[in-house]
């Protein structure tokens, strides 16, 4: 074959000449440019200016085209760039601000380098008259002094965001700027002085860009007291037929009653999700006394009721919005009503003393939901023969410990990780909780918060002698990584959950750092692992027997 070594043509029949030749073409594949240009940005008013930008490559292996000369005409006016070292090149045009008409103009651009053809593209600029707009608001409507107020907005241009605008806001006076993003959006906080009068602010926003008209847009914002509800019922929980009184009181920052707030009093019930309002206005002492029927609807109509939620908002000019909640209960009735939630309502449900509400539970009585004290135990599908027995006779004892507490215990549940205890948790009958499963299932937390696969996978590896081999699966390296929420979840749930009386873990290995079993039971807890060298023994088999 005839090839062509650049700088020297020759004959050559033997593979040494493949080996060292730098470039290699065949006679037939000619050198060529590839010329890329960078889209134009939207439309384009009169008088601004834009950037005509792009680069220059060999077709063939990518090499930028250091010092090709490009030359660009827009419409008849010449413009020329180098490309510099990478291939890039761009030059700005200024598009005349007494331009004879609107519409889409050409741009050709062509690209010439030594030893190449040249190469030519065209593209398009529309120019047309292109009006700014611009929107503000504020993060909330009234202030107290010491605020910060966060004024926003975004600015637009022909319909498109508008990056790299000049924003100028006057507050009353007091003048800020800023420019847009590359969403055309912006922001500034303004710290209202501590010694603000009452009174009312303007914000005037003024969006600037070259040759276009200027867009101006206003809106308003309160400096008034601080204003606080609250909200009294007459008794702590009520059966159906009750008549529940509620008074709403609005005072000032210094205690003093607010007179002629309006109120909007909301109530929510939290089984069926209905929700009612209604509006009202406190008396001369800044206070509302509602009522209604517990457990009746408008028409007289009985109603199940679990808890209801009383939301009530206060307004008045001079003072900021005032928002207070109250969970009223509707237990006591000792009836367990079809749309009443047991959990809501615990009076309601007659268990034992050894007994606990509890829907969730495996255990409950269907009629009246109460389930008794469980702990509950849990063995990894992923545990060896050799591993399980050791932990199995660990769960011995922890069942044992149990049931002398006259607690129920469940039978050994075999689950696929740690993450399958989390429901168990949070279920009010649960006391205990025992799971025995590799260590590969709960790392240090130093590895599964700094989301490090490579690292994590590498630590596993290292843990242990024989096991070794076990850890050496993508899917182990995978379940590091997804264990970060998985251990956050567990965790708030233990936390959340007050009956729970200790939670116990086995690992077949002891890790070498234990801040993650610690930050996992920090709120009481044991955890016991194995000698880091087999053969293990468990450390409870004495304890428990």
């Amino acid at each position: 074959m005839t090839q062509e070594v650049w700088g020297e043509t020759k004959t050559r029949h033997d593979e040494f000449a493949n080996m060292i030749a730098h470039k290699i073409r065949t006679t037939y594949d000619p050198q060529t440019i590839t010329l890329t240009l960078t889209p134009l940005n939207g439309t384009y008013a009169p008088g601004e200016t834009t950037v005509i930008s792009g680069n220059v490559a060999d077709t063939f292996d990518s090499t930028p085209l250091d010092g090709a000369t490009i030359t660009i005409d827009v419409d008849g006016t010449s413009l020329n760039s180098i490309a510099n070292a990478s291939g890039d090149f761009s030059v700005q045009f200024d598009i005349p601000a007494d331009v004879s008409s609107i519409g889409t103009y050409p741009i050709t651009v062509t690209a010439s380098s030594t030893g190449y053809p040249d190469v030519t593209l065209q593209t398009y600029i529309t120019v047309a008259k292109v009006i700014l707009e611009i929107t503000v608001r504020t993060d909330k409507d009234t202030y107290v002094p010491g605020e910060t107020a966060i004024i926003q907005g975004q600015v637009t241009k022909g319909g498109n965001s508008a990056p790299g605008i000049t924003v100028a806001i006057n507050i009353s006076g007091t003048r800020l700027s800023t420019v847009t993003d590359g969403s055309g959006k912006y922001q500034v906080n303004f710290l209202i002085p501590g010694d603000s009068v009452l009174s009312s602010y303007n914000v005037t926003v003024t969006a600037t860009g070259s040759a276009l008209d200027p867009a101006t847009a206003i809106t308003t914002f309160v400096i008034g007291q601080e204003m606080t509800v609250t909200i009294t019922p007459d008794k702590d929980s009520y059966s159906i037929g009750d008549t529940v009184y509620c008074n709403i009181i609005v005072e000032d920052a210094s205690g003093n009653p607010v007179p002629y707030a309006d109120l909007t009093i909301s109530s929510i019930r939290l089984v069926s999700g209905r929700k009612n309002s209604l509006t009202g206005i406190t008396d001369a002492l800044g206070e509302n006394l509602w009522s209604f029927v517990w457990g009746q609807d408008a028409a007289g109509k009985t109603i199940a009721e679990g808890k209801l939620k009383v939301e009530v908002s206060a307004t008045k000019d001079g003072f900021n919005i005032a928002i207070a909640e109250l969970l009223i209960s509707g237990c006591g009735d000792l009836i367990v009503d079809e749309n009443e939630f047991c959990l809501d309502c615990p009076e309601d449900c007659p268990c034992g003393p050894n007994e606990i509400c509890d829907p969730s539970s495996d255990y409950k009585n269907s009629n009246n939901m109460c389930s008794p004290k469980v702990a509950c135990i849990f063995i990894s599908k992923g545990l060896g023969w050799y591993h399980e027995w050791y932990a199995s006779d660990d769960i011995k004892g922890i069942r044992k410990k149990y049931q002398k507490k006259g607690y129920s215990v469940t039978p050994d549940i075999y689950v696929n990780d740690i993450y399958d205890v989390t429901k168990y948790l949070t279920r009010p009958s649960t006391k205990a909780i025992a799971y025995a499963g590799h260590s590969v299932d709960i790392p240090t937390i130093e590895n599964v918060t700094s989301s490090n696969i490579p690292s994590a996978f590498i630590y596993s590896n290292n843990k242990a002698g024989s096991f070794v081999f076990r850890c050496r699966y993508e899917v182990y390296a995978a379940r590091w990584f997804d264990l970060q929420n998985k251990i956050m979840a567990i965790a708030n749930d233990k936390k959340d959950q007050p009956n729970l009386d200790c939670a116990f873990m086995f690992t077949c290995y002891s890790l070498a750092n234990d801040s993650l079993l610690n930050y996992l039971l920090r709120d009481g807890g044991t955890y016991w692992g194995y000698p880091i060298t087999l053969p293990g023994n468990a450390s409870l088999i004495e304890r428990f027997k």
